[in-house]
Parts: structure tokens; sequence; C-alpha cells
């Protein structure tokens, strides 16, 4: 029995065409995705929610299933204010090193708290760090969702080597990369990121650029 499930398991992983994608860049070069990882963070997530609401600007939201549990008015306020919400697992393990029950549950569990506190279930997965395997990923797309990756880094994250970056630098880093067509993976952590957004915005707005969420391009 148990040797037939594998072999169903692995027709279903490699045999069978998916439904889902993976996502990294918009279709158009005149689109940027502003993209938010590991909140909803109390202090942060709202601050950089106010600034989206002033500049009328859309983004995706890839929030951890125990944060969302935690903070579930951020959550639903993210879900009112007209923004995608895509899940990041319940606790940001390495993928690549759990096994497929794991990432199941990971991804089940903070389904279900998305979908309690905001009527909607998430159709789009972002991996922790980035680090999914492909054939991991082939078992995420066999569960329905659609992978998004992304072309610009922020590198807004602190690290023992040099501390937090400044707004700044954060600012610097991403509209020196800024091509057009782009999907940037920021985290909404930080009282740094939340300045470095406000300048994004503005300048990305001058150079002409659109924003759209993920949904609008998958």
């Amino acid at each position: 029995m148990r040797k037939l499930f594998f072999v169903l398991f692995l027709f279903v992983c490699f045999a069978v065409p998916s439904l889902s994608k993976v996502i990294f860049s918009c279709p158009r070069s005149n689109q940027i995705a502003l993209t938010f990882d590991d909140g909803p963070s109390p202090g942060f997530t709202d601050k950089i929610l106010d600034i989206l609401k002033k500049e009328k600007v859309k983004a995706t939201f890839f929030v951890k299933g125990n944060k969302s549990l935690m903070h579930p008015a951020l959550l639903l306020r993210i879900k009112v204010e007209g923004h995608d919400i895509g899940n990041h697992t319940y606790t940001h393990p390495a993928l690549d090193r759990v096994s497929f029950a794991r990432i199941k549950e990971e991804l089940t569990k903070t389904d279900q708290i998305i979908e309690k506190i905001t009527l909607t279930k998430p159709k789009t997965f972002r991996p922790p760090h980035g680090r999914l395997p492909p054939y991991k990923r082939r078992y995420v797309e066999s569960l329905g969702y659609d992978v998004v990756l992304w072309t610009i880094l922020a590198d807004d994250f602190w690290t023992r080597r040099r501390g937090m970056p400044s707004a700044n630098y954060i600012y610097r880093r991403v509209m020196g990369r800024v091509r057009g067509g782009d999907v940037i993976l920021m985290h909404d952590n930080s009282k740094e990121i939340v300045i470095a957004v406000a300048m994004m915005i503005k300048s990305l707005k001058k150079r002409g650029f659109k924003f759209v969420t993920i949904s609008e391009i998958s």
C-alpha cells in the first residue's frame, strides 16, 4: 500500500501537467509589484499600509501563519484595503530541509488562519528564502499554489555581519536595479523599510511605473 501511494505521489508531482506556475516578474515593462514577506508586524505593517493608502498603491503581503494568528486585525486590514495576501508558511522553515508532510502542514495551517480571518484562501505561495528545490516546487504546485519569486531583493534585513541596512541603502539598492516588470521583495518588519518604501513609491511614480498586485499578473 505504501509503495502504491509513493508511485501515485510521483505521478501527480511529475507526470500530471500542473495548472499552477512560477511567477517572478510582471508581464509588462511599465509594471512593478511591491511584495512584503514575514508579517504582519505591528508598528511596521500598519505604517506601510498607511503609506500605500495615501499613495493609492496596492501591494502583496506574503504572511506567516503564526504572526497572522497573533495579529488578526492587521491581517484583516490588509485584506479590507484591497491588497493581496499570499502564504509564506506558518513558522518560516527552510523547505529544502523538511519533509513533504511538514510542507503541507505549514501551508495548510497558514491557509486555515488566513481564511478564518479574511474569508479568502490564498492562491499564491512564496517559499522562505526562496529555497524550494524543483521536486518540492512541483509538490507545492500540485497543492494548487502559484509559486512567487522575485527579480529584486531589497536586502532589507539584519545580519550579524553588517547589522540593519539604512533606509537610504535599501532605497538606492532597489532603485539602482529597477528596469521595469520587476517583482520587488521586501520585509514589513523594520522602520528602515517604512522610510524606504515611501521614497521608492514616489520615485517609481515619477518614472511612470504602474503598481500591480500578484493576482493582477498571475
